[in-house]
């Protein structure tokens, strides 16, 4: 069993061989497809040949159907988070907020994760430029140093002051934010090469129980309509977040 594309394409090759199995771990087909160069086209030949296809996303395992005979054996295993790091009984939010030395009189929108620039976070500062309420913050916990200055500049170009960077927080920590926060808000580009076709955060966004602020992607969909965890999917224009 194999997720990396140039592996599966030596496996293909030896297979017939050395008598393999040939398992694939698919979470991005045209990233993958392109990371081959000029193997491509023996890359499809190898996703052809496997004896089962592993998806994240039952909106992957369809855009796979597309590519390699329905008569491939392909099964969808959604992410998921680790229910350890989690609190086994509620903790109050205030003392959360004084551990974590986060203002106790602000409505907290947390966003966890990185801050690559492929992701867009911009997108979501852009969204809370359009927050008029003072007594409302936006909270990022992640990032690179050189992203969380980018960041900053970004917002400090848009004139935002209701904004705290955490950076790189142990993973023990994680679920403390989340649970801190007021709203849970995640966000990705559905386009391009390096789309995220099942985010992990969303998970742990749901473990913690808050309301998540999400775009409308049919990946992300299927997944909170399993829980009742409110969900507020949206379009992909920053003032329409902000009415959310």
């Amino acid at each position: 069993m194999t997720r990396i594309p140039l592996l599966l394409t030596i496996f293909h090759v030896l297979k017939p061989f050395l008598k393999l199995k040939l398992i694939y771990e698919m979470h991005n087909p045209f990233y993958e497809y392109l990371s081959q160069g000029k193997l491509k086209d023996l890359f499809i030949s190898g996703l052809k040949n496997t004896d089962l296809i592993i998806t994240i996303s039952n909106h992957l395992e369809k855009e796979i159907r597309k590519i390699v005979d329905s008569k491939n054996n392909i099964i969808t295993l959604h992410d998921a988070f680790d229910p350890a790091l989690f609190p086994s009984s509620p903790i109050d939010k205030d003392i959360l907020r004084e551990e974590l030395n986060l203002p106790r009189d602000k409505w907290i929108v947390a966003y966890v994760g990185q801050l690559h620039a492929w992701k867009r976070p911009e997108f979501i500062v852009e969204a809370f430029r359009h927050v008029e309420d003072e007594d409302t913050l936006l909270l990022f916990v992640g990032g690179s140093e050189n992203d969380i200055k980018r960041l900053t500049r970004y917002a400090e170009h848009l004139g935002i002051k209701q904004i705290i960077f955490k950076g790189q927080v142990p993973s023990i920590d994680v679920p403390k934010y989340l649970l801190a926060a007021d709203c849970l808000v995640h966000y990705t580009p559905s386009t391009g090469p390096m789309k995220s076709y099942s985010p992990l955060k969303i998970f742990e966004y749901m473990a913690a129980g808050k309301p998540i602020l999400a775009p409308r992607q049919p990946w992300i969909e299927e997944v909170l309509k399993m829980v009742r965890t409110p969900c507020y999917s949206t379009k992909t224009r920053p003032r329409t977040w902000q009415k959310r």
